[in-house]
């Protein structure tokens, strides 16, 4: 049951951020050779390419931790838990650079550019956390940051 809520959650996330936010985006942007189109497609790709990251991610966890192996390591597990949510702060940062990248002559502020970060950051180490927090196997529940 974990894993299809999750993917729930991941689509409510995608819906907020892929259409709603989207579609504030191209309302506030002005772009210098880009057209609005274009924009959304870079934007959504990268959503969607970090979401299934953290997905995946999100799916690992559950199935390491409800192995028994998992129950008997804990310290393993916190730093499995770890490594998984630094990855997905870095696919965020990643993900940024290149759109970054890809619209650097498009002459977008910085304001623009921390909402497409707060984007990125909600599918994947926000959405990886959350799911974690509320929905980890029950050896490894009390090893997610902040669940006591």
């Amino acid at each position: 049951m974990n894993y299809l809520i999750t993917f729930a959650v991941g689509a409510v996330v995608w819906i907020i951020t892929g259409l709603v936010m989207a579609d504030y985006l191209s309302e506030t942007i002005s772009l210098a050779t880009m057209t609005i189109e274009d924009f959304l497609l870079w934007y959504r790709i990268a959503i969607t390419a970090v979401g299934v990251i953290a997905l995946l991610s999100t799916y690992y966890w559950f199935n390491y931790g409800s192995k028994d192996e998992t129950a008997r390591n804990l310290d393993s597990a916190k730093r499995t838990w770890t490594v998984l949510f630094v990855v997905q702060i870095i696919v965020a940062v990643v993900a940024l650079l290149v759109l970054v990248v890809a619209f650097l002559d498009e002459g977008l502020l910085i304001g623009d550019y921390l909402l497409i970060f707060l984007a990125l950051s909600l599918h994947s180490y926000i959405f990886f956390w959350l799911c974690t927090f509320l929905m980890s196997p029950t050896a490894v529940k009390y090893l997610v940051p902040l669940k006591s």
